[in-house]
């Protein structure tokens, strides 16, 4: 990979974490194309990718959540036992 090629996906990835947290979205519709284009990456490569990527910054997002008592936890954990069920 070349610098202008990381730099592109150091931009796709601010621009990406900026908006999942302002809107609370997942950055995957922009990471998924960036990764392919910028990158090369096959499809399922990208996806693949983005997942890892999204799971570190929701990680690291729901620790500032956590630390500022803006989790209701008995909701969060139910919830969580769900969304696992369903995306598997």
């Amino acid at each position: 990979m070349n610098q202008q090629q990381l730099l592109g996906l150091f931009v796709v990835g601010l621009a990406a974490g900026g908006l999942g947290a302002l809107l609370g979205v997942g950055g995957g519709l922009i990471i998924v194309p960036a990764l392919s284009l910028l990158a090369g990456l096959s499809l399922h490569a990208a996806i693949g990718t983005s997942l890892v990527c999204i799971c570190a910054s929701s990680a690291a997002s729901a620790a500032v959540y956590l630390r500022r008592g803006r989790v209701e936890l008995p909701v969060a954990v139910e919830l969580q036992f769900f969304s696992v069920a369903g995306a598997v």
